[in-house]
């Protein structure tokens, strides 16, 4: 009994000092992913682009001035990255996506995936047999997504890195169980590019199959007050001023 007494506690107490020792220091533009009981922690800047990769143990009650942080610095990001846009999903829900966003790496893959299962980080090169293209491709940044009940990541706007114009594409990520990796572009139609190109948006999705993108910059760095929503269903896009006026953007 008392062996088992001493094995138990000298396990919490290495369990408690490793938790005390690993504190993320301060950052912004990261990234954040949600997995069973697991809060994930990607990348953000402080002076750089940072390779971090930690989470956040939600199994256990814990006080707010004490996190059970844990440190993945042995799988750590293979490049430094902020900005970047990520999902999950794959066959068991189980692997983190990561897409583009500025990076300290100008040859690295504009996709990654790490299996939260086998600890594995993979590169996902951008070829026909993967992808399906509906025009140029263009690395961007600063994109916002949302995940609907089949799988499929829908990101919207973003800049662009070539040009560093803000974006109107529509980006669908298909990572299910039935398909390889796949992703699809669409773009809303060029005479209204302006009006619905953002990036530093928020998007959400609603039980309706309706995603709501609200606000963000356009290219001088100037707020917009527009509303934009995407019927994933019925494949179409609206947008809103601030006066209630609508068009039409884009049949997807």
């Amino acid at each position: 009994m008392n062996s088992l007494l001493f094995i138990f506690t000298s396990v919490f107490l290495q369990s408690s000092i490793v938790v005390a020792l690993f504190n993320p220091g301060d950052r912004c533009f990261h990234e954040a992913v949600h997995i069973g009981d697991k809060l994930f922690f990607l990348g953000g800047y402080n002076d750089n682009h940072l390779n971090d990769f930690f989470y956040l143990d939600l199994s256990i009650s814990f006080h707010k001035d004490i996190p059970p942080w844990y440190n993945l610095d042995f799988r750590e990001i293979p490049f430094g990255v902020s900005k970047a846009a990520s999902s999950f999903g794959g066959s068991d829900n189980a692997t983190i996506f990561l897409i583009g966003g500025e990076r300290n790496d100008s040859i690295s893959s504009y996709i990654y995936s790490f299996n939260t299962k086998s600890f594995i980080w993979t590169s996902h090169s951008l070829n026909k047999s993967s992808f399906e293209w509906l025009w140029t491709f263009e690395w961007l940044w600063d994109m916002k997504g949302v995940i609907d009940d089949k799988g499929r990541t829908y990101f919207y706007g973003g800049r662009s890195s070539n040009s560093d114009a803000s974006s109107n594409k529509l980006q669908i990520l298909e990572s299910n169980i039935l398909e390889p990796l796949k992703i699809t572009w669409f773009k809303s139609s060029s005479c209204y590019r302006e009006s619905s190109s953002r990036y530093g948006h928020t998007v959400t999705l609603l039980s309706n199959g309706i995603i709501v993108i609200i606000g963000g910059y356009v290219n001088d760095k100037s707020g917009i007050d527009k509303v934009s929503y995407i019927h994933i269903c019925k494949q179409f896009l609206l947008e809103f001023n601030s006066q209630g006026y609508s068009k039409l953007i884009m049949n997807i």
